[in-house]
C-alpha cells in the first residue's frame, strides 16, 4: 500500500516538474513531451497493479487504513 502511495506522489512530483517546465524552454517540450506521458501512463498502471494484486484493491474501492501504531514499542511491557 505505501509503495503504491510513493508512486502516486512520484507521479504528482513528477508532473509539477514538467508542468514547470513545459512551454519555458522550447528545447525541453520539445524532447520531454513522449518520455513523460509514456512515464506518466506507466507509473499510474504501475501503481493500479500495486493496489490490485498486492493489496488487493479495486479500482473505486476504498483502501484499507495502513499505519503504526502509537506508542507501539512501549506498549511490550
Amino acid at each position: 500500500m505505501r509503495a503504491s502511495e510513493q508512486l502516486t506522489h512520484l507521479l504528482e512530483t513528477l508532473a509539477n516538474w514538467y508542468t514547470f517546465y513545459n512551454g519555458y524552454d522550447p528545447e525541453f517540450t520539445w524532447w520531454m513531451e513522449k518520455p513523460f506521458a509514456s512515464a506518466e501512463t506507466d507509473i499510474a498502471a504501475y501503481a493500479a497493479a500495486l493496489d490490485k494484486y498486492v493489496v488487493g484493491v479495486e479500482a473505486g474501492d476504498t483502501a484499507p487504513i495502513v499505519g503504526v501504531p502509537v506508542l507501539a514499542e512501549g506498549l511490550h511491557c
